[in-house]
Formats: C-alpha cells, structure tokens, sequence
C-alpha cells in the first residue's frame, strides 16, 4: 500500500495533481489518501488493477477556475482509447460530494 503523503502535502493550498499522479504511475497498486484535502488541477489517471481508499476525513478537491466544464474530471482511466479495467475509488468526499459507505467502482471509464 502507498500512503499519498509520501508524494502529496494533503494541506488544501498546494497543487497536488502530479504527485498523487505519481503515486499512481503504472497501475496494480493501492493508494491510501489519508485526512486532508487535495487540490487537483486536471484529472488523476488511473491504471488497471489499481484501489484508491480514502479516509472519512480525505477530501480531493478541484482547484479554483477547474471544473467549470462537462469534460473536466477529477479522475479518469488512463488508457481512453482502450479503457482500463479493475478500478476501485473508496472516497466519502470527492470535490464536496458525499459518496455512498462503499464507494464507486469504476470499470473502464473513459474520458480524454
């Protein structure tokens, strides 16, 4: 398991969309988020056979002036063009969207 704080600060101020993106580089892993809120800028891809679970207190957020449009994604796969599969976001907040206990469970969404 990869604790995003090894890469990210979690502090709700800094960008932290490239190093939650490299804590998630090459897919059959999981990424813990623990309490704190990230800032994203463009969307996180995500590889087959990865888990993201974050805690109750873990909050990914879009940064300000991101978001603003249908095509704008806080996570997608990173193959668009074949999809991915096996992908699983446990997350209780997600850009201040309450998600059910048990999460989504994404196979193969695709957005470019």
């Amino acid at each position: 398991m990869i604790n995003a704080l090894d890469f990210a600060t979690g502090d709700g101020f800094a960008d932290d969309t490239s190093a939650l993106q490299q804590a998630l580089e090459g897919g059959n892993k999981t990424l813990l988020i623990p309490d704190g809120t990230y800032i994203i800028s463009t969307a996180i891809r995500v590889f087959s056979d990865t888990r993201i679970s974050a805690t109750p207190k873990a909050v990914i957020r879009m940064s300000d002036g991101t978001g603003k449009r249908l095509e704008d994604w806080l996570v997608c796969n990173a193959d668009p063009g074949k999809g991915n599969s096996a992908i699983t976001i446990t997350a209780p907040k997600i850009d201040k969207i309450s998600l059910a206990a048990g999460g989504f469970k994404y196979l193969g969404l695709n957005c470019r």
